[in-house]
């Protein structure tokens, strides 16, 4: 199984166990995780003044921890009624926020992000966004549509796909630093894909997501 395809079969099993265990209330979570996750997430929009700047967001960003020296930095717009959910976090998996507010057909809505590491395994954006799209295609999920897009002044693929029945959309961007080539994934899912607020949402979460370089 490819390391996209795992995100997109287990953010599935989340969609599917969310409710009850990967949204506590804020009486059951531990104060320290609270604290740590509040101070990752900030309202402050991107500039995109600046050439290669983010896209402003339209919700808070949660911002995501580099768990290596030169990893891009990754942010996650996070709407209200998204929670942060860390059962799943790995070297991989670097976060997933779900909806249980929006669940149906016994699925909570869910966005999750990957980082890959893709240097010597492939040379350029539209072989890594085959690489990672592959990884669906190992899982049983159907590709519908790709279209290409940027993010942050980096290359960018929007691929629409189906995985166990349900739509899903990944948002794939690739950036080189130095002798390095990482690919960004992040994966929107839901089993009510008509529901308003759903679709309004996922769209902000497409929009903002942030991949920026570390600064040298």
């Amino acid at each position: 199984m490819g390391k996209f395809g795992q995100l997109a079969f287990f953010v599935s099993v989340i969609g599917l166990s969310a409710v009850g265990c990967s949204s506590p209330s804020a009486s059951d979570e531990d104060p320290v995780a609270v604290s740590q996750r509040t101070s990752e997430v900030s309202a402050v929009p991107a500039s995109d003044d600046e050439p290669g700047a983010c896209a402003e967001s339209a919700a808070p960003l949660l911002k995501l921890k580099a768990q290596a020296p030169g990893e891009p930095e990754l942010a996650l717009p996070q709407p209200d009624g998204w929670v942060r959910s860390t059962k799943l976090d790995s070297k991989l998996i670097r976060g997933i926020i779900v909806n249980d507010a929006l669940r149906a057909n016994e699925f909570s809505p869910n966005a999750g992000v990957t980082l890959e590491d893709l240097t010597g395994k492939v040379e350029t954006p539209q072989q890594a966004f085959d690489a990672e799209l592959n990884g669906v295609t190992q899982v049983g999920g159907a590709i519908e549509s790709r279209t290409p897009s940027t993010r942050c002044g980096q290359p960018a693929m929007i691929a629409d796909y189906r995985i166990q029945g349900r739509p899903a959309t990944a948002l794939i961007v690739v950036a080189k630093n130095n002798d390095k080539l990482y690919a960004a994934t992040l994966t929107v899912q839901t089993a009510e894909p008509d529901n308003p607020t759903y679709a309004k949402d996922k769209k902000t979460i497409l929009d903002g997501f942030q991949l920026e370089l570390p600064k040298q």
